[in-house]
C-alpha cells in the first residue's frame, strides 16, 4: 500500500512541475517579446519645427524611430496633429506643395533644414538622428 501513495504523491509532484513548466513556456515568452518590441521603439526624440517667415507655427519635440526621415517624421506628425500636408512625388524626389494651408508656387515654398543646415539631398533621403533640430520653413526662393 506504502508503494501505490508513493507512486500517486509522484504523480502528483510530476503534474505539477510540469504544469509549471507549461505555465512558463505560455506566459513568460509573450512577456519577452513584448520587451524586445519595446526597446526596438526608439525613445529618443528630435525637436520638429515649422515655420512662415520668422513665425514659428509649430514647435515640439517629435519620437525618432531608427531610419526615420525628414519627410516621413513631417508625414507622422501631420497626421497625428491633424495638420493638412499635400506632397508631390515620393521617396528621394518628394516635395511639399502644401504645409498648414501654405501652398508652394511662384517663388515661394517649403525647404526644411536640419541643425541649421539645408541638406543636399530630399526630404525623402535625409536621415533623422536623436537630438537633431529639423525647421520646416516657408520661403521666398
Amino acid at each position: 500500500m506504502k508503494k501505490k501513495n508513493f507512486i500517486a504523491v509522484l504523480m502528483v509532484v510530476l503534474i505539477v512541475i510540469i504544469g509549471l513548466f507549461v505555465y512558463h513556456a505560455a506566459y513568460q515568452q509573450p512577456q519577452k517579446a513584448q520587451t524586445i518590441q519595446q526597446s526596438n521603439k526608439m525613445t529618443a526624440s528630435s525637436t520638429l519645427e515649422l515655420k512662415n517667415g520668422n513665425k514659428v507655427i509649430v514647435k515640439t519635440k517629435v519620437p525618432v524611430a531608427k531610419g526615420e526621415t525628414a519627410l516621413q517624421q513631417l508625414k507622422n506628425y501631420a497626421a497625428s496633429h491633424h495638420i493638412q500636408l499635400t506632397i508631390t512625388g515620393s521617396g528621394k524626389m518628394a516635395y511639399v506643395t502644401s504645409l498648414e494651408n501654405l501652398k508652394a508656387g511662384g517663388k515661394k515654398g517649403w525647404m526644411f533644414s536640419v541643425n541649421g543646415k539645408e541638406p543636399n539631398v530630399g526630404a525623402g533621403a535625409t536621415i533623422i538622428k536623436p537630438n537633431q533640430t529639423v525647421i520646416w520653413f516657408y520661403t521666398s526662393f
